[in-house]
């Protein structure tokens, strides 16, 4: 496994997210600066309805898309830390050629014995593993 791409945060999301604060805020603002506009009696009631309207759609969007990254990018961070903490438990067993109670504490959730030839261990990491 690679330490590099495993402690690496994935930047291009942190931009994004970071790009869509900035477009919601200038959003608020030209919402804010519309409404001036209205009251300033500058645009007519229509055009500042229809210009609202069209500000609130891409606004909702936006934020619906920030939160979508946002909570994507909390589950990607949750599945790295978890996956390093397995790293670094495989790492420090990886030469042990022996069986204590330690590396069955660590590694092994439940055994069961159903007869003599079926015997199925479930590991601890067997789901990590799987979303690797």
């Amino acid at each position: 496994m690679n330490k590099m791409a495993i402690d690496k945060p994935n930047i291009s999301t942190e931009n994004f997210i970071s790009q869509l604060d900035d477009e919601i805020k200038n959003l608020q603002l030209s919402k804010r600066k519309l409404y001036e506009q209205y009251a300033n009696k500058k645009i007519n009631k229509t055009l500042y309805l229809n210009e609202r309207e069209s500000l609130e759609n891409e606004l909702k969007d936006k934020t619906k898309e920030h939160e979508e990254l946002i909570l994507n990018n909390q589950n990607h961070k949750a599945v790295l830390e978890k996956t390093q903490q397995t790293s670094k438990i495989f790492l420090k067993y990886q030469s042990t050629t022996d069986l204590t109670k330690e590396i069955v504490d660590k590694f092994i959730e439940s055994v069961k014995v159903y007869d003599t030839k079926r015997i199925i261990i479930k590991f601890k990491f067997q789901d990590a593993l799987r979303e690797c």
